[in-house]
């Protein structure tokens, strides 16, 4: 095996160790808070505080990381989340959860937002072909989603052996902390993360070329409104809505997300081959609008069965415009840009997604309406429309 696929495959490695930790709390965090007794405004705020806690790391670790270094960025990131997720263990009030929950890291929709994030994106097309691109950030995706899979499956199943209840969740959130700090050690081997390699902050927009300065400036702002409409619809607002809704169980919400994040693994792959028939942007717009069309039903579900159904069907699609969205963003800038890039993006997303979870809490006072469902829907819809409008004619340079 060649060094670049040794490399690549670190990466890919990094993100399943870490994708296996948020899909142990994805779906057992907001029944872990429902269980100690806080309700869903408190619960909807927490959320928010999780995502504003996200955003503020990314933040700090993208302005230290020229001083720091990145390997020792993600050591002191890994501590600082490890020492957090630790205290929202251990937490049994809403007062307690808020501090620890800020610096916690989780992600709440099942996707990944941590800071290692737009370091890999900046790294992966180093060890590939652009005519290959696609298909590592495809490949890169799928195995994330294949482990936030599996780690839903063991969630309910890891539980129940370290004895159900407080010990149960804690448990997870334990397990949690080593994936964390196993995806440390990996990303660390990794050549050309050393302090000497840093030339620039991550978030210096100033950097950028002026006609990347337009492009990243117009992407974020897109990005911005796909991602607080996705805080409406975190995978954990979903599964507390059905808890809610239909009083289902931990039990049965982890086989469901365990589906749902297995589905989307699956059709991940697909995005390559279609993204080589039609290009990468109409391939973001033409897999994401059907599948906000069917966000959108799930807010008039008769039953927990439907709703299932139609969320199933919905996430066949709903994933498959992030690996193009990572590799065009890659595309439409230089190489020595990509890590600004892949910053400035994430952390567009980062922090439109923590300004909406606190009103999914004050819409699910009114469960039976779904309202996050159809605001969320109709959001990214439009969300779609204007990435067509605006990118169709901006290509990548292999198209």
């Amino acid at each position: 095996m060649d060094e670049n696929r040794i490399q690549s495959w670190k990466i890919f490695s990094a993100k399943s160790l870490r994708g296996f930790g948020i899909g142990l709390i994805v779906v057992s965090f907001p029944t872990y808070l429902s269980f100690i007794g806080i309700g869903p405004v408190e619960i909807g705020a927490i959320f928010s505080v999780v995502m504003i806690g996200t955003t503020f790391l990314l933040f700090l670790i993208s302005y230290r990381v020229r001083r720091l270094g990145r390997k020792l960025s993600l050591l002191s990131f890994t501590i600082v989340v490890s020492v957090a997720a630790a205290g929202v263990a251990f937490s049994n009030s809403f007062l307690l959860m808020i501090p620890f929950s800020f610096f916690a890291n989780f992600s709440l929709g099942g996707s990944d937002i941590s800071v290692f994030l737009p370091l890999e994106q900046s790294l992966l097309p180093n060890y590939v072909s652009a005519a290959n691109r696609n298909r590592t950030f495809a490949v890169y995706n799928t195995t994330g989603y294949l482990a936030v899979a599996l780690g839903v499956f063991a969630s309910s199943w890891l539980y129940q052996l370290f004895g159900a209840g407080i010990g149960g969740f804690r448990g997870l959130l334990i397990v949690y902390v080593l994936c964390l700090i196993a995806n440390a050690v990996i990303y660390s081997t990794i050549p050309g993360i050393g302090k000497e390699h840093e030339s620039a902050k991550l978030l210096d927009y100033r950097s950028l070329s002026t006609r990347s300065r337009s492009i990243i400036r117009e992407l974020t702002l897109l990005f911005a409104i796909d991602a607080f409409a996705g805080g409406l619809v975190l995978q954990s607002v979903i599964a507390y809505w059905f808890h809610l809704r239909f009083g289902a169980t931990l039990n049965s919400l982890s086989y469901v997300f365990a589906a749902v994040n297995l589905v989307i693994a699956i059709s991940l792959m697909l995005t390559p081959i279609i993204a080589g028939r039609i290009g990468v942007v109409r391939t973001m717009v033409f897999t994401h609008l059907p599948s906000n069309i069917l966000l959108l039903l799930i807010a008039f579900a008769p039953t927990f069965a439907v709703a299932v159904a139609i969320l199933l069907m919905r996430q066949t699609m709903s994933q498959m415009d992030v690996p193009p969205r990572q590799s065009y963003v890659m595309s439409v800038t230089s190489e020595a840009e990509r890590p600004q890039a892949a910053a400035i993006t994430g952390i567009g997303r980062s922090v439109a997604t923590s300004s909406s979870p606190w009103i999914s809490g004050a819409m699910l006072q009114f469960t039976p309406l779904g309202l996050p469902f159809i605001f969320g829907g109709v959001l990214k819809a439009i969300y779609d429309l204007l990435l067509l409008w605006r990118f169709d004619k901006v290509k990548p340079p292999e198209e």
